[in-house]
């Protein structure tokens, strides 16, 4: 019998139980465990996991972007907020998936490579705020708190790469 559950439609299944009702799993893994048939499409729980990951990741990274674009027009510091906002919002709306990406680790699961863009997401938009603001002059990098010349040489190469009112 072919359900039409793969692994692109997986994360949907997940929305849709929860919209008609069904409860979800207390813990990601149980629901590889309630759902043998997910084996079908995926070669292991940590295959599945990984889709489960990567999903949440971006629709939060969707959703921070989506708050940002409502606050285009206002000052970088009502932007920020618009994001942390727009993560929260979709915090509180998605617990189970939030668990899922910042709860307790899952023994043995080690998250694959495909995951670090959808996870960057957010970490890229609030980087490029603090860009602008230090490109403007609103923030003042080189006024903060003293950098020792340890972090200094370890930073080296990144500061090489970036704009040059950086430390």
């Amino acid at each position: 019998m072919n359900d039409g559950l793969t692994p692109q439609r997986l994360p949907g299944q997940v929305h849709h139980d929860r919209q008609i009702g069904r409860p979800p799993p207390r813990r990601p893994i149980a629901l590889v465990r309630t759902r043998g048939r997910l084996y079908r499409y995926f070669p292991s729980k940590g295959a599945i996991l990984a889709a489960l990951i990567i999903d949440a990741h971006d629709d939060l990274g969707a959703a921070a972007e989506q708050a940002l674009a409502r606050a285009q027009q206002r000052s970088v510091l009502e932007r920020r907020m618009a994001i942390c906002h727009g993560v929260r919002d979709w915090s509180l709306d998605h617990p189970q998936e939030c668990s899922l990406i910042f709860g307790t680790p899952v023994p043995e699961f080690e998250a694959s490579a495909d995951a670090v863009g959808p996870a960057s997401r957010v970490p890229a938009l609030l980087t490029g705020l603090l860009v602008e603001m230090v490109g403007t002059g609103e923030y003042d990098l080189i006024g903060q708190l003293p950098i020792s010349d340890d972090v200094r040489r370890a930073l080296s190469p990144v500061r090489e790469k970036s704009p040059p009112r950086y430390p």
